[in-house]
């Protein structure tokens, strides 16, 4: 979401210019993204326009002091289109998966960068930081720690739920049936749902188990070939109802909780995908998210999760698995594994691209976009993480379930 407006506004390694954005624009960029998906005109202007009453539509691009080789809103609008594009992302969903930002917050990114809003706010521990890293300050409070405007999308806090942090908690245990992996102390006290998907994790660990047993005897040419297209079809359509019943028919349950929750953590994302501002200013430079964010709370002095580098990769995936002709490569893995499920993409037709490698025989069409190898690959990718993060054997033989 956000990696993909700094492309488009001119970003590269080592330049950032989404930071010298003004948190009005940013806005008028979530609003463009929620109103794609209510089907609406996916400019900026458009979308501020009816909900605050301010006249953006000539002021948009004069918000941003420099940096940017796109005015701004040229690039959030072909940014809103790049996020439409490719398998599980079409103008019903232009925003990742719920679960995208369940990974992402289980990192611990989140409570990092909570802390160093603290410490720079409050006093001076960190140093002395740049007038950037000062802009990607302000951007953060006022975007995602902040109540806001209570007629903007992105505005979830009422007096009925104070708590951003509950809301969130609420949406990953109704949606994916487990509470938040890090921070645990928080919801102690959280209100317990009554509908809520028990049964999604091992679901879908099930069916891991029965993707890496076609993987595996797809390289079996002497011995008995145990794959089961029945019972991957089976729990893939477990998972399609269970996820959609949250959703209520029209899809509208949870939405606007999904799409603030993966706004918010694309935004942390962001933050620790590269050598942005903050990471520069808090001597945090590294080779990959988990190494920067695990500089960065060393800095801070706050914790974050072990295994880190693991959600990230099941959050954002292979870099081989891409939309066609998105300026950033923003993959997914999990999170568009989910969505294609919820959308039905997957059948007894070309259920077997999910494991199969490309040179395979009986390898089916696979849906348009990625390369036919990246989806097992993406397949194997998920398998391994999963069973990393979670301690559970994944990779034994599969065991049927009821038909």
């Amino acid at each position: 979401m956000f990696k993909v407006l700094n492309a488009t506004l001119g970003g590269a390694p080592g330049n950032y210019p989404i930071v010298d954005a003004h948190p009005m624009q940013l806005s008028a960029y979530l609003e463009a993204i929620w109103n794609a998906y209510r089907g609406a005109p996916l400019t900026p202007s458009a979308a501020v326009l009816p909900y605050d009453g301010l006249a953006l539509a000539g002021s948009l691009d004069s918000l941003v002091p420099g940096g940017g080789a796109t005015p701004f809103s040229q690039a959030a609008t072909a940014a809103v289109n790049d996020l439409i594009v490719g398998p599980g992302r079409t103008p019903t969903t232009p925003w990742r998966h719920l679960i995208y930002a369940y990974l992402i917050e289980t990192t611990g990114a989140y409570e990092v960068v909570a802390k160093l809003l603290k410490d720079a706010v409050y006093d001076e521990t960190l140093g002395p930081l740049s007038e950037r890293t000062h802009r990607w300050l302000r951007l953060t409070e006022d975007l995602f720690f902040r109540d806001g405007n209570g007629s903007l999308v992105s505005t979830l806090t009422s007096r009925v739920r104070p708590d951003d942090g509950l809301i969130r908690r609420n949406a990953y245990t109704r949606l994916l049936g487990v509470p938040l992996g890090f921070g645990a102390d928080k919801a102690t006290n959280d209100p317990t749902p009554t509908a809520v998907n028990s049964d999604f994790v091992s679901t879908l660990e099930n069916l891991l188990r029965q993707l890496w047993g076609g993987y595996t005897n797809a390289r079996n040419t002497t011995g008995a070939n145990t794959t089961d297209q029945n019972q991957m079809i089976e729990l893939i359509d477990r998972l399609r109802i269970m996820l959609n019943r949250r959703r209520d028919p029209n899809g509208v349950s949870l939405a606007r909780e999904e799409f603030v929750a993966v706004a918010t953590m694309s935004w942390i994302d962001f933050t620790f995908s590269a050598d942005t501002p903050v990471v520069q200013d808090l001597r945090a430079i590294g080779a990959s998210p988990d190494i920067r964010l695990q500089r960065v709370a060393e800095r801070a002095g706050t914790r974050y999760h072990a295994n880190a580098r693991n959600f990230f990769a099941l959050a954002n995936g292979v870099t081989s698995f891409q939309n066609p002709g998105a300026p950033v490569v923003e993959p997914g893995a999990l999170p568009e594994l989910l969505r294609e499920i919820e959308q039905g993409i997957w059948t007894p037709a070309n259920i077997g691209a999910l494991y199969l490698p490309a040179s395979a025989p009986g390898f089916p069409v696979p849906p348009p976009g990625p390369p036919p190898d990246a989806w097992h690959q993406r397949t194997l990718e998920i398998i391994n993480h999963w069973a990393i993060v979670t301690g559970r054997e994944l990779k034994a033989a599969p065991v049927a379930g009821p038909r």
